[in-house]
């Protein structure tokens, strides 16, 4: 246990000066990965808000479940997310899971969730001025116990993660313009809108739509449609 404290104090010091998002994700990826998870989110939780999952701050996620999720609207019964606003610390999957479990939509959202690597993990629930109501999971794809002392270290790893993000939600938006229409097809897709049920909605081509989510994806400099919609979320570019 000391090699994972050192491990989070180190992550610590990094986040205190801290120098964009990208880099901030690749370190807690790499804190996790030691400690035995796979994936991470954080994103402002559905269930405050009503909306789906599309108010992303940093993931690590399978895209396609991303997609699957807010297609399914699975926000609905995902009882992880309702278990985050009803508590204030850390908590298990297995925890939230015994609720609903005889729900056949909610066996059919673990089923999902299980094939692609999202068997078990642990919830961080985040209350904050500039983030309000928001949730970090970390997922591992595998059932794992875990203790109570590496369960306060990833919670105050997790707490740096949300403050840095909080406090710099604003401070470094990119400078660049969207046009209107890049924001429409923006909006769709984090609505959970493929991009040729977003080219019926706007009455242009497929292609088009693409060729919209390439231009964005340039524009906010990241490698995929998800990561562009959570930017967007994250600066303002597109409100859900």
């Amino acid at each position: 246990m000391i090699f994972q404290t050192h491990d989070v104090f180190e992550f610590i010091d990094h986040s205190r000066n801290f120098g964009d998002v990208d880099h901030l994700v690749r370190n807690f990826q790499n804190l996790i990965k030691k400690n035995g998870f796979d994936f991470f989110i954080m994103a402002a939780n559905p269930s405050a808000s009503g909306s789906s999952l599309s108010n992303i701050h940093a993931s690590t996620w399978p895209e396609n479940w991303l997609l699957r999720y807010t297609e399914n609207e699975y926000h609905k019964v995902d009882p992880i997310v309702h278990c985050a606003l009803i508590k204030e610390r850390p908590f298990l999957w297995s925890v939230a899971k015994q609720r609903g479990v005889e729900v056949k939509r909610v066996q059919n959202f673990y089923y999902e969730a299980h094939s692609v690597g999202l068997v078990d993990g642990i919830c961080f629930p985040f209350h904050s001025k500039n983030l309000g109501h928001s949730l970090m999971s970390l997922a591992s794809s595998y059932c794992r116990p875990v203790d109570e002392t590496q369960t306060s270290l990833l919670y105050l790893a997790a707490a740096y993660f949300n403050a840095t993000i909080s406090e710099n939600c604003d401070a470094h938006a990119p400078s660049v313009h969207l046009t209107e229409r890049e924001r429409e097809v923006l909006r769709w897709t984090a609505a959970g809108k493929t991009a040729w049920e977003t080219s019926e909605i706007l009455a242009i081509s497929e292609r088009t739509v693409q060729g919209h989510l390439a231009a964005v994806r340039q524009k906010l400099d990241v490698a995929t449609t998800t990561q562009a919609v959570a930017r967007a979320c994250r600066f303002g570019y597109i409100n859900m």
